[in-house]
């Protein structure tokens, strides 16, 4: 699949400490799909959450902040630092995209309802093609609903109309 790129959004230190629902298929998925993308020559970008509030775990160079560290990036791959959802919003992401003529984007990683779903539908509305492999992004369990289901609902029910929801095989196919 040509301008393709690969984003890692949000697989950070903190949020993997905290066990997110699937956390070892997440992780291990993720790290095939990088492994997977860079054999392929598709570009590997990670998205970084930070948050200035005091306290916060995700305040720029503290531990939590780092991104995981089974799936860091090597010296030559991007990093999108970013302080809302999306990675697009406030971001050079898109810049950085349309620089390189970038069509088509697989996104994995952390948070599902939150950062996954609005780097997504950013993503549909800056008109790009997005492609989710199944199992490759996930989330916590809340109050009201278990993450489980949250990840279902999203990749059976809400993605399909603003991206490609794609088996990891089916995916990998079209390389």
């Amino acid at each position: 699949m040509k301008n393709t790129v690969l984003l890692v959004v949000d697989m950070q230190e903190v949020l993997i400490a905290e066990k997110p629902v699937f956390q070892q298929q997440l992780i291990e998925n993720v790290k095939d799909i990088i492994n997977f993308c860079r054999s392929n020559q598709v570009e590997v970008i990670y998205v970084r959450h930070q948050d200035n509030e005091d306290g916060s775990p995700l305040v720029a160079d503290s531990t939590g902040w780092q991104i995981y560290h089974e799936i860091k990036p090597k010296d030559h791959e991007k990093i999108i630092d970013k302080k809302f959802n999306s990675a697009f919003y406030q971001t050079d992401l898109d810049v950085y995209l349309k620089s390189k003529s970038i069509e088509n984007i697989i996104i994995v990683g952390m948070q599902t309802e939150y950062c996954i779903d609005s780097t997504i539908k950013s993503a549909f509305d800056l008109n790009y093609h997005v492609y989710i492999p199944k199992g490759y992004n996930s989330t916590f369990d809340s109050t009201y609903v278990k993450g489980e289901d949250l990840i279902n609902m999203y990749n059976k029910e809400i993605w399909g109309n603003f991206a490609t929801v794609i088996e990891d095989d089916v995916l990998k196919k079209q390389f």
